[in-house]
């Protein structure tokens, strides 16, 4: 599947949503577990269950309670809380919007995350090499440098979560 037809073209589905703001680095454990409480401690929080989706389609349950996101010197984390756990077949997406569009695709049955990025005319593809783990809650890494960010940019960025090409958050 090319590349760009994962980015999105509907920016109303975009929600701005109360956050906590990261406070420290930190280098959680890549297991798909709670290991402990300061794993995470230090992130920033986004909460979903305080947002309203932005779409004409009625969302009976929300799969995703909180969003986590971290970092250290090389590395950028996410985690994701569920409310409910979606099927191992369900794809995650991040449509990283800026500093430079990439998305990227988290299989957590096949335990792998890529890349995809349109450049010189040319749709790109590259296999990241950190984990992607789905237990009670997904855990995800990958160094910076392999998606082209730098220490201290800000990134711009949406979740979906797809299962068998639909949409499912």
């Amino acid at each position: 599947i090319p590349g760009e037809l994962f980015q999105t073209i509907k920016r109303k589905h975009f929600i701005t949503f109360e956050m906590k703001y990261p406070q420290s680095m930190i280098t959680p454990d890549i297991d798909g577990e709670r290991s402990h409480f300061y794993e995470w401690n230090g992130a920033a929080v986004y909460d979903c269950s305080q947002t309203q989706l932005q779409s004409t389609m009625h969302q009976v349950s929300k799969i995703m309670d909180k969003v986590h996101i971290g970092f250290d010197k090389e590395n950028l984390y996410f985690r994701i809380d569920f409310n409910q756990i979606p099927s191992m077949v369900a794809e995650y997406l991040i449509n990283i919007l800026t500093p430079q569009k990439t998305t990227l695709v988290f299989s957590p049955l096949k335990q792998i995350g890529e890349a995809f990025w349109w450049e010189d005319e040319k749709n790109n593809k590259k296999v990241l090499t950190k984990d992607v783990k789905l237990k009670e809650i997904l855990e995800i890494g990958f160094p910076f440098k392999e998606i082209g960010l730098k220490p201290g940019e800000k990134i711009g960025f949406q979740i979906q979560i797809k299962q068998n090409g639909h949409i499912l958050e």
